[in-house]
């Protein structure tokens, strides 16, 4: 199954550009459907064709990167919990080097990320895609 996420800058202000992140939304039902524990991490390494393959362990090598949340989109207060919202899982600050893995520049609001999930290998892969 295919599902698609969101895509956020999260680069600092003055930032060069091979010193641009992004925050990556991991969609509710891969989180399901690969098991991924809200607390976890996940290895993304290079799948080639412009994809990368995620995985919850670093058997193909792999860059590990941190999971995280947004609330609405934007990054979550202190208080977040009582306020209430839509809580987004995701990929937090994912570096230069695994943007290019999926051939992305910098984040807009046209760009979303689709996420393939192959439960036989426990992994998803990933690749850019242009929302019109």
């Amino acid at each position: 199954m295919s599902y698609n996420g969101r895509v956020w800058n999260t680069h600092p202000d003055g930032f060069q550009l091979d010193e641009r992140t992004i925050d990556i939304e991991i969609p509710k039902e891969v989180m399901e459907e690969l098991y991924i524990p809200i607390d976890g991490k996940v290895y993304i390494s290079d799948n080639g064709n412009f994809t990368a393959r995620m995985k919850l362990d670093n058997s193909l090598g792999g860059r590990e990167l941190k999971l995280g949340l947004r609330v609405n989109g934007q990054d979550p207060a202190t208080d977040w919990w009582e306020n209430g919202g839509t809580v987004q899982r995701t990929i937090r600050n994912a570096p230069n080097d695994v943007l290019s893995y999926i051939g992305l520049g910098l984040a807009d609001d046209q760009i979303r990320i689709k996420f393939t999930v192959d439960t036989s290998t426990w992994s998803a892969v990933l690749e850019k895609i242009t929302v019109t």
